[in-house]
């Protein structure tokens, strides 16, 4: 879930399929995903989606604070 390089925009229509009927369109983003990181990446994505992580609020209050630094780099850009 907050892995970077498994979170990309898509259009609504894309996304949803609303009008499209793509749902998404994994086969186009397979497609991107090979050819921007590599089958190591995408098995490596596979195989993480299939494990259970249980996150406490400590965890998410980490990775809020990871966010929000990034956010603030930007900001300075």
């Amino acid at each position: 879930m907050f892995d970077e390089r498994n979170n990309h925009v898509q259009c609504v229509a894309c996304n949803t399929g609303y009008k499209s009927g793509r749902g998404g369109n994994p086969e186009m983003y397979r497609v991107y995903m090979l050819k921007t990181y590599g089958k190591k990446v995408i098995d490596e994505l596979e195989y993480r989606k299939k494990g259970f992580v249980q996150r406490k609020s400590e965890d998410f209050k980490l990775i809020a604070d990871k966010y929000r630094m990034k956010i603030k780099e930007l900001e300075v850009i």
